[in-house]
C-alpha cells in the first residue's frame, strides 16, 4: 500500500497487483473489418485515454476532446465525420447530455454522429432520458467499462450487428437450443448471463430494464421460451414488467423466472403473486438455475407452491448454531472471533445513522443502512437481527407510504439494540475457545507482548498499516486478563480507527503494573 498526501489538496492511496490472464475467457472476435471513427469526450483527461486505448485496440480509429464544447467543435470541423461519439455525461462547462442535443441541431454537416453516453453516477437520469421521445443518445454505459461492453454498444449504436463471444468447450450443453430473454439493467449482470446460458447452449437475447424488456416480449412473444426478469430495475421494475406482459393474452403462459437478492418467502410470494412462475437469488449460480429453466421450459410440472426456501429463522433463535457458523468460516475460530469484536460497533454505528435517518424522515437513507445491516448480522450469525432488519427494509422499500413520522420509531430501534445485545452475548458464550498452544514461561510470555505493543504503539502512531498485523500478533499472545482489552483494541485497528486504538493503547500501557510494563516507544 502507498500513500500520497499533500495538505488542502487531499490524499491518494493505491498498490499494485499481478494477475494471471484467464486462457479459457470468453472473447469477442475481432472488429477491425468494420471501420468506425470515433471520437471520446471526458474532461477527465485519464479516463479518456483509456477509452481512447481500448478503442484503438478493437482497430478503429479515435479523437479526443476533454471538453462538451471541445466536442462540439471537433466534430463540426472534422474533415471526415465520426461514426459514434462517447460521451461522458458529467463534465464542468457542458452536460455530455446538452452537447448530444447540439450535436443534433445546425449548423451540422450531413447525419449526426451517434452517441453513448458514458457515466459513473446517475443511471436512473440517463434511463429515464432514454425513454423520452428522440432521446440524443442512442445508448448508455456504467463506469467502469469493459472491452466487452464498449465494443457491443458501439456496434448496437452504429447499427452493426453484435458477435456472440466464444465460449470454451463444454462437455454438456443443457439449455440447447432454449431461446431465453434477459432483462437486467446492470450491463455487467447482463453479461455475466448471457455468457453463463449461451455456454449451456442457450440462445440469449438481452433487454436493458424494465420497459425494454416488455417491449420485446409483446413485439414477437413467439420468439423466446422463458423471461429472466431482475426484479428491481429504475425504470419500471420486475413485477410490473412482468404484469404488462401478462396482461396481453398471448403471453399468458410464457414462463418468467424471478432473478433478485431478496429470497425470503414473502418476497418469492410477491413474485409469484405478480406472474412470475419461479424465483432464483443472485448471484447468478448455474447449477441452481439451469435445472429450474429445464423445468419451465420443457413441459414439466411446475413447482409446488409450498417449494422449500431459505428458512427464515425462528424468533426464540436469536442466532444461528455457532457449528453452522464456523462451517462458514472454514472452522477458523480466530478468524470468526476477530468479526465479532468489530460486528457489535459496527452495528451501533449503523444504528445510530438509523435513528438520524428515521428523525429526518429520510425512508430511502434509513432502508439503506437496513439492507447494510441485514447483511453484516446474517454474516455472522446474528439470525433474528437480519430477520428483523430486513423486515424493516421490504417495509420501506415496497410500502414507504406506510412509513410515517420518526421510522423506525424509538421503540423499534431500542429492539434493534437489544437484539444486537443479545445476539453478541449469545454468540461470545458458544464460541469454543481456541486450542491451549504450550505456554512459553510467564515472564518470556509477557516480555513478547509488551515489546509487542511497544511496536505496535510505534506503528499506530506513524499511521502504519502493518499495525492490523501486530494488532492480531498481540492478541495471540495477550495474558488472559488483558484479553478483553485487546479484542477491542483490534477490532478498532481492523476498522483503521488508529488514532482511538493509539489512545487505548497509550492508556493500556499506562495501566500495566511495573513487571510488565513496556519500554516506551
Amino acid at each position: 500500500m502507498k500513500l500520497e498526501s499533500e495538505p488542502g489538496r487531499g490524499s491518494r492511496f493505491w498498490f499494485d497487483l499481478e494477475l494471471k490472464c484467464d486462457e479459457t475467457a470468453t472473447i469477442l472476435p475481432p472488429a477491425q473489418d468494420i471501420p468506425l471513427r470515433l471520437l471520446v469526450v471526458d474532461d477527465n483527461r485519464l479516463a479518456g485515454e483509456t477509452l481512447c486505448n481500448m478503442v484503438e485496440a478493437m482497430g478503429w480509429r479515435v479523437e479526443y476532446a476533454g471538453s462538451g464544447q471541445a466536442a462540439l467543435d471537433k466534430a463540426r470541423s472534422a474533415p471526415m465525420p465520426f461514426d459514434a461519439i462517447l460521451m461522458d455525461w458529467r463534465m464542468p462547462d457542458m452536460d455530455g447530455l446538452t452537447a448530444a442535443r447540439r450535436l443534433r441541431s445546425p449548423p451540422q454537416r450531413g447525419q449526426a454522429p451517434v452517441v453513448v453516453m458514458v457515466t459513473a453516477f446517475g443511471r436512473e437520469a440517463l434511463a429515464e432520458a432514454a425513454n423520452q421521445d428522440e432521446p440524443p443518445f442512442a445508448d448508455f454505459l456504467t463506469k467502469p467499462v469493459t472491452p466487452q461492453q464498449l465494443q457491443r454498444a458501439i456496434l448496437r449504436a452504429v447499427g452493426q450487428q453484435v458477435p456472440e463471444p466464444s465460449a470454451p468447450a463444454q462437455a454438456t450443453r443443457r439449455l440447447e437450443g432454449v431461446r431465453a430473454l434477459v432483462v437486467e439493467d446492470n450491463a455487467l449482470n447482463r453479461e455475466i448471463a448471457q455468457e453463463l446460458l449461451s455456454a449451456e447452449g442457450a440462445q440469449v437475447e438481452l433487454a436493458e430494464g424494465g420497459v425494454d424488456g416488455v417491449a420485446k416480449v409483446l413485439a414477437a412473444p413467439d420468439s423466446f421460451d422463458v423471461v429472466i426478469m431482475d426484479v428491481q430495475m429504475p425504470d419500471i421494475d420486475g413485477m410490473e414488467a412482468t404484469r404488462r406482459i401478462r396482461a396481453d393474452a398471448r403471453c399468458l403462459k410464457l414462463p418468467i423466472l424471478a432473478m433478485t437478492a431478496n429470497v425470503s418467502q414473502s418476497d418469492r410470494d410477491d413474485c409469484l403473486a405478480a406472474g412470475m412462475d419461479e424465483h432464483v437469488g443472485k448471484p447468478i449460480d448455474v447449477q441452481e438455475v439451469v435445472p429450474l429453466l429445464l423445468r419451465l421450459t420443457r413441459g414439466r410440472a411446475p413447482a409446488d407452491e409450498n417449494q422449500t426456501v431459505p428458512a427464515e429463522p425462528e424468533p426464540e433463535a436469536p442466532t444461528e448454531p455457532i457449528a453452522r457458523i464456523l462451517e462458514r468460516f472454514g472452522h477458523n475460530v480466530r478468524l470468526y472471533r476477530s468479526l465479532l469484536a468489530r460486528f457489535q460497533p459496527e452495528c451501533e454505528s449503523m444504528l445510530q445513522a438509523l435513528g438520524e435517518h428515521a428523525a429526518a424522515q429520510n425512508i430511502a437513507a434509513a432502508a439503506a443502512v437496513l439492507h447494510a445491516l441485514k447483511g453484516l448480522a446474517a454474516t455472522t450469525g446474528a439470525s433474528a437481527l437480519a430477520l428483523s432488519a430486513g423486515e424493516f427494509e421490504r417495509q420501506a422499500r415496497l410500502h414507504p407510504e406506510q412509513c410515517p413520522g420518526h421510522w423506525p420509531s424509538k421503540t423499534a430501534l431500542a429492539a434493534l439494540y437489544q437484539l444486537l445485545t443479545d445476539s453478541v452475548a449469545r454468540l461470545n458464550l458458544e464460541l469454543p475457545s481456541d486450542p491451549p498452544a504450550a505456554a512459553p514461561p510467564l515472564a518470556a510470555a509477557s516480555t513478547d507482548w509488551t515489546a509487542k505493543l511497544g511496536a505496535l504503539l510505534a506503528s499506530l502512531r506513524a499511521r502504519d498499516m502493518g499495525a492490523m498485523q501486530l494488532a492480531e500478533e498481540a492478541l495471540a499472545i495477550s495474558p488472559p486478563a488483558y484479553l478483553n482489552d485487546m479484542q477491542m483494541l483490534d477490532a478498532q485497528i481492523q476498522t483503521l480507527q488508529f488514532i482511538e486504538a493509539e489512545q487505548a493503547l497509550e492508556r493500556l500501557l499506562a495501566s500495566l503494573p511495573a513487571n510488565l510494563a513496556a519500554k516506551d516507544a
